[in-house]
């Protein structure tokens, strides 16, 4: 509740349990449980904006919106809007002072991941107890759905070469190392022998099994449209329509207008989710490591687009990525696209990026420099700490989801008496050695820093 604590302390105690009070927009949202534990919620805001309300005090207006009015207690209504309304001048300036915190979003399950080579191998343990590729990849996507826990999503990530060498990927980092190269080699061999995930009949089978559990199927990897037996891959999503699906990795291969039509047909897609760095076609192509890179994904997404196919753009906070963000942020809104923007947390097998990890006074800077497009086109800024994002902000972020290959994310000394620090992710530790804690700034009552 943040502030509102000391207006409802000794006020609505008595009849009523206060779940949450937030911002919705123009309007402040009190959701309370009443006497007979039915929830409800009373809407308040400043009255020179038209809207029906329930009732007008001086400068305030109030609505009620019954949730099981029949069972609810609908005396508490009046009652604890009479309380909020004795209250009011210190209602109003505590809602002239209301600093918006993240969204209290519920913690999604993480998603069981499973990548291509890690796969193979168990199904190959199994194979002799199972006898037949489908039923061993059945057998390993249940014990690991087992070992996981609840999950809504399935990723299985091919290993495929990715043509892109992006500054905030460890791929390109592995794949010159021998594991790397004995890796590819084994995945060639399989390819040319027909010993694949795909072409055994493996990925078939845990389709089937994905879809038979009702879960999401994520489809990802390095370059997983780079897959030598890429058709018989979108064959085989075909044959299961009920299978929830979003195809996740580069999508320079959707340039091809043939290639996204053939995509676009696939009837349970959701969403295809892509990575644009830079509006500035340079800047974007040194951040992926490729030549040609932004316009080949700037064809691509005019396809999508026609074929109305549903695109998840995301942009990853690196320090470079900082340079062009203004300027990205107009062209998106211009093109009515949106775009998530997430945290650089480093994967473990990067090493030592402290170049390139993007201080948050100048993240800031970057989005203030943005407004109003950052309104309209940020979807979500995942990760970044809450006091990185100009105070307007503040309600799209959200936290990042952790894994055990990121580098671990810690609190500063300034969090310490922080009021969102329970909603925020904090940095990443190799932020705290390079740069200490500049640019994080405590959120205390009251809004202020």
């Amino acid at each position: 509740m943040n502030e509102f604590d000391a207006v409802l302390q000794n006020c609505l105690s008595e009849r009523v349990r206060v779940e949450s009070v937030r911002r919705e927009n123009e309007l402040f949202v009190l959701r309370f449980h009443d006497d007979a534990d039915v929830l409800q919620c009373v809407e308040f805001w400043d009255k020179s904006l038209e809207r029906k309300s329930f009732r007008i005090s001086r400068r305030l207006a109030f609505a009620y919106r019954p949730n099981l009015a029949s069972r609810a207690h609908e005396d508490v209504i009046p009652w604890v809007i009479g309380v909020l309304d004795r209250k009011e001048e210190r209602l109003v300036a505590w809602m002239a002072a209301y600093v918006e915190t993240p969204s209290v979003r519920p913690v999604s399950r993480p998603p069981l991941f499973l990548r291509e080579t890690w796969l193979g191998v168990r199904i190959l343990r199994v194979l002799p107890r199972s006898r037949s590729v489908a039923r061993a990849a059945q057998i390993v996507l249940n014990e690991a759905l087992e070992q996981a826990g609840q999950t809504d999503d399935v990723q299985i990530y091919f290993e495929t070469r990715c043509a892109q060498s992006c500054e905030f990927c460890e791929e390109p980092r592995i794949r010159d190392k021998l594991s790397g190269r004995t890796v590819t080699r084994l995945l060639t061999l399989q390819h040319e022998l027909t010993l694949d995930l795909v072409s055994s009949g493996a990925f078939e089978a845990l389709v089937a099994a994905i879809a038979a559990r009702d879960l999401r199927l994520t489809v990802t990897g390095h370059d997983w449209t780079g897959h030598p037996h890429v058709e018989r891959l979108l064959r085989i999503l075909e044959r299961y329509p009920g299978v929830r699906l979003r195809l996740q990795g580069p999508s320079l291969a959707f340039d091809s207008l043939e290639m996204a039509r053939r995509v676009a047909a696939l009837p349970a897609l959701e969403a295809i989710v892509t990575t644009l760095q830079s509006s500035d076609p340079a800047e974007h192509d040194a951040m992926v490591g490729a030549r040609g890179a932004h316009a080949r994904l700037v064809r691509a997404l005019e396809n999508l687009e026609l074929l109305k196919v549903r695109v998840q753009l995301s942009l990853v906070l690196t320090r470079r990525a900082l340079r062009s963000l203004p300027a990205t942020l107009r062209y998106l809104k211009e093109r009515a696209w949106t775009i998530e923007l997430s945290a650089f947390v480093p994967d473990q097998a990067l090493g030592d990026v402290s170049d390139k990890l993007a201080p948050l006074d100048e993240l800031r800077r970057a989005i203030e420099a943005s407004i109003p497009e950052a309104r309209d086109t940020i979807r979500s800024l995942v990760g970044v700490p809450v006091c990185g994002v100009p105070e307007i902000m503040r309600g799209k972020v959200a936290l990042v989801l952790r894994t055990d290959k990121r580098a671990a994310t810690q609190f500063g000394t300034e969090c310490a008496d922080c009021r969102v620090r329970l909603a925020c992710s904090g940095v990443p530790a190799g932020y705290l050695r390079a740069l200490g804690t500049r640019g994080m700034v405590a959120l205390r009552v009251g809004g202020s820093t």
